[in-house]
C-alpha cells in the first residue's frame, strides 16, 4: 500500500520480459516483478502501455514513477504472491485470484 500515490506522475517507461516453465509460473513471475522493482528501485507502475502474452512468454512496458520518501512511501509492504487458492484462466479474458504475503 502506497501514501501518497496521488503525487505520483509518470517518469519512465520499464519493459519486462519474461519467459516461465508455464503460464501459472510467468503470472507469478509477473508480479514478483512488479514486487521487485517497487522494492529494490522505487519504481511504481501507474498503467500498462502494452503487454504481449505468448504461451510462457511475455512483454510487457510499464509507464510509471519513483517513490519519494517526501511525498510518496510505502505504508504496508507486499512481501510475495502465495499459491494458497491461487487460480488463473482465460476466456475472453485473463482472470486471477492471487493472495499476497504482507
Amino acid at each position: 500500500m502506497i501514501e501518497g500515490k496521488d503525487n505520483l506522475s509518470v517518469e519512465k517507461e520499464k519493459v519486462i520480459k519474461l519467459s516461465s516453465d508455464s503460464q501459472e509460473e510467468l503470472f507469478m513471475d509477473w508480479l514478483r516483478e512488479i514486487i521487485f522493482n517497487l522494492t529494490v528501485n522505487g519504481f511504481v507502475p501507474l498503467e500498462v502501455k502494452s503487454i504481449k502474452i505468448e504461451e510462457t512468454q511475455m512483454k510487457a512496458v510499464l509507464k510509471g514513477g519513483f517513490l519519494d520518501n517526501k511525498k510518496t512511501r510505502v505504508v504496508k509492504e507486499i512481501k510475495t504472491p502465495t499459491y494458497h487458492m491461487f487460480n488463473i484462466k482465460k476466456n475472453k479474458k485473463w482472470y486471477a485470484r492471487v493472495i499476497f504475503d504482507v
